[in-house]
């Protein structure tokens, strides 16, 4: 697809931005403090983010100095902007500039022309960015979080500076606003894949609630199971016909009884073609992701879905990607086909929900006996649960072995350190002793 006036193929021309709003304490997000129905603390005004990692930018406070972008007047810049926050949508902007969206998730959209972009958690999308500004003074480039309480937020927007090359003076004056709330669908260029004709095989009805306690904990849900992780792999318990590791019993579309705490997961059709329809009933903004996979988001909208809301589906030119906000009280529908074996995690991004159980699987097996399609397990596979015995030890580089040592080395946890010296540098592993010598 040939892109209206390309950024320079000069590397310099093409920026990735990171923005997200870190918090105090990851350790927050443990147990103690999500289970009692605390708020993740923000961070404080002190702390800085103005860093530079060779390319990749991630937006600071504006307390604290912002990162800096150096460009030309006249020319064309891509930026690429990755939401890699936990929890919060947050909205981007480039003061007086427009962001031409060309790019989400590695595929190409129809382009169109913006003052400001909500990028929700796990989203990333590229803008082709002219500077056609005076050269006046510098302007700010902002990432501010959205759908919060927003005099608790404000303190912790993100901020930076596009200096031009021959400006005239630093950034001045307030912040650049960011518009209403957006709900919209991305679209592709025309024609690319005839998705609106296929028939669909399944459809699935995802609801999500606020989270509430089950035996005690509190913990989030989807269609009132609340996932509990398998002692067992899921798809090794397959491969080795390990029964009771999981249920293939999710519901097809919510149902009003007890929640509960469960291993329940999809067991989808392969190579159908399936219909998902995410139904948020909770009080916050979820980002829904789905590994393995891209999916066309083909509808959107408030309130409950219904058979009827089909009638408003994009079928001609929905973008394709693998994941997608779902607005407090509203639905998204996506369709997706179902061509990669294997056992697929399908989740929230919100991390302060995934934590507490809104995830499950969804299971695509190929019923042929003679089609692979699936590569088997890799030598470095961890065994767990019921296939724990299968565990092997293997350490690379393959290193000279202290024998006479092993048998006089401290224990950890029942295993021993074995110590191995290798370009001389000295490593040191947890593995099993079974002989003198460690394998």
């Amino acid at each position: 697809m040939a892109l209206t006036n390309p950024p320079s193929r000069d590397e310099k021309a093409n920026w990735s931005v990171k923005i997200n709003l870190p918090h105090k304490n990851l350790k927050e997000l443990q147990e103690k403090k999500l289970r009692r129905h605390k708020a993740i603390s923000t961070c404080k005004n002190e702390l800085s983010l103005a860093k530079w990692y060779s390319k990749f930018i991630i937006l600071s406070f504006r307390a604290c100095g912002a990162c800096i972008i150096n460009v030309h007047q006249g020319k064309t810049y891509r930026f690429r902007v990755h939401n890699v926050g936990i929890s919060t949508s947050l909205n981007f902007r480039i003061e007086g500039h427009n962001l031409l969206l060309v790019e989400t998730e590695g595929r190409y959209t129809s382009q169109q022309n913006f003052t400001s972009f909500d990028i929700h958690v796990g989203q990333s999308y590229s803008f082709l960015v002219t500077m056609d500004q005076n050269a006046t003074k510098d302007y700010y480039i902002v990432a501010s979080a959205r759908f919060v309480n927003e005099s608790v937020w404000q303190r912790v927007t993100g901020v930076g500076v596009l200096h031009y090359s021959n400006s005239k003076g630093p950034v001045t004056g307030p912040l650049p606003c960011k518009i209403q709330q957006q709900v919209e669908l991305g679209r592709t260029p025309k024609g690319l894949f005839h998705y609106g004709s296929i028939n669909v095989t399944e459809t699935y009805v995802i609801r999500s609630l606020p989270p509430f306690r089950i035996n005690g904990k509190r913990l989030a849900t989807l269609n009132g199971i609340s996932f509990v992780n398998p002692d067992t792999q899921i798809r090794l318990a397959d491969l080795h016909h390990v029964k009771g590791a999981y249920k293939l019993d999710f519901p097809s579309k919510p149902h009003d009884t007890t929640p509960k705490m469960d291993r329940s997961i999809i067991n989808a059709t392969y190579r159908g073609f399936v219909e998902v329809i995410f139904q948020n009933n909770d009080t916050k903004i979820q980002s829904f992701h789905m590994d393995g996979y891209a999916f066309y988001v083909v509808g959107m909208d408030f309130g409950l879905w219904t058979e009827s809301s089909r009638s408003s589906y994009n079928k001609w030119d929905a973008i394709s990607r693998s994941t997608t906000e779902v607005y407090p009280g509203g639905w998204t529908a996506v369709l997706i086909s179902l061509d990669n074996v294997g056992v697929w995690n399908l989740r929230v991004e919100n991390l302060d929900r995934w934590y507490l159980g809104r995830e499950t699987y969804m299971r695509i097996v190929n019923p042929e006996e003679n089609g692979k399609t699936e590569l088997p397990p890799p030598d470095n596979v961890l065994y767990c649960g019921a296939l724990k015995s299968l565990q092997k030890y293997v350490m690379y580089p393959k290193p000279i072995l202290y024998q006479n040592l092993s048998a006089s080395l401290p224990t950890t946890n029942g295993r021993r350190s074995c110590f191995a010296e290798n370009d001389s540098v000295l490593q040191q592993w947890h593995c099993t002793v079974v002989t003198p010598t460690c394998f």
